[in-house]
């Protein structure tokens, strides 16, 4: 009857070993597994600002771009600030180039401004120092990002 009792007791201890075992199993891969799925997680989100990046970029050199063509006379002008493509100086009646002042997706703070010699706005750039995931498969007129390992380095300029 004694050795009935230990060998129950013997065996409730060894499955509870095991079960502690597996349970350690089970939160060894769930944390690899979520562990995995933060890094793509983290990627995709990447990827969204980026795009989100390429998207903007493109509307501010095309707002810099109307901007020039539709100066008043024969002399053209880039903007001096960026504000001015929300209300062109320039004219008496309201002309917008752009509806808002978008931040940079990659950093949330204002992008950088390229200006000409004669302090005139003619681009604007990211300030993070982040790598690129894009490398391929640019627009014809940003073929020259393929050659860039960093946000900072796409140029959306004149």
């Amino acid at each position: 009857m004694v050795n009935n009792k230990l060998y129950n007791i013997n065996t409730r201890s060894s499955q509870q070993g095991a079960i502690y075992i597996w349970m350690l199993l089970s939160l060894l891969f769930l944390s690899l597994g979520i562990g995995q799925w933060s890094i793509n997680y983290a990627t995709l989100k990447q990827r969204e600002k980026e795009e989100e990046l390429l998207k903007i970029g493109l509307m501010y050199r095309n707002a810099i771009y109307q901007y020039y063509q539709n100066s008043p006379g024969g002399v053209k002008n880039y903007p001096e600030k960026l504000e001015d493509l929300l209300r062109d100086p320039r004219y008496l009646e309201v002309k917008r180039y752009l509806r808002k002042l978008e931040k940079d997706p990659m950093t949330s703070k204002d992008f950088l401004i390229i200006k000409n010699s004669e302090n005139q706005i003619i681009g604007i750039y990211s300030s993070s120092l982040q790598k690129t995931i894009k490398k391929t498969g640019f627009l014809p007129s940003l073929q020259k990002f393929e050659k860039v390992e960093r946000y900072q380095d796409w140029k959306f300029m004149m």
